[in-house]
């Protein structure tokens, strides 16, 4: 299991305090959320968290967490997919349902970001 004095969760992490991890970009893993991430290759393979906890009203008593390279669910009861996996945690399906959703959220907004630069260049390159 991965903790804070591993050279490569160095570089991202300190102590959140109450067993939580803090990231250098502000978000808290903690939890079932953050035993998956430390017992499954933490930074090494998921990169960094993007953003904290994100609690789904749909689907009571879960959360999804998107790192860098993939969505960590804590499902225990099987609301939001049922994957052949052990355990509380899992890692949702980008291809479909609510992983979709969030991947397509993230794009949108890097596109309408974009589009609102592209204007206002447009418009400074006018005067």
């Amino acid at each position: 299991m991965l903790d804070l004095n591993d050279l490569v969760v160095k570089l991202s992490f300190t102590n959140g305090g109450n067993g939580n991890w803090r990231c250098k970009n502000g978000v808290i893993l903690l939890g079932e959320i953050l035993t998956f991430y430390r017992n499954n290759g933490g930074p090494y393979l998921f990169g960094i968290p993007l953003a904290n906890e994100i609690h789904l009203p749909q689907y009571p008593n879960t959360a999804i967490v998107p790192c860098e390279r993939a969505i960590i669910a804590f499902d225990p009861d099987r609301k939001i997919d049922s994957p052949p996996a052990n355990g509380p945690c899992y890692l949702l399906h980008i291809d479909s349902g609510v992983g979709q959703q969030l991947l397509l959220q993230r794009l949108n907004a890097v596109i309408q970001s974009l589009s609102a630069k592209l204007s206002q260049i447009n418009s400074l390159s006018q005067i």
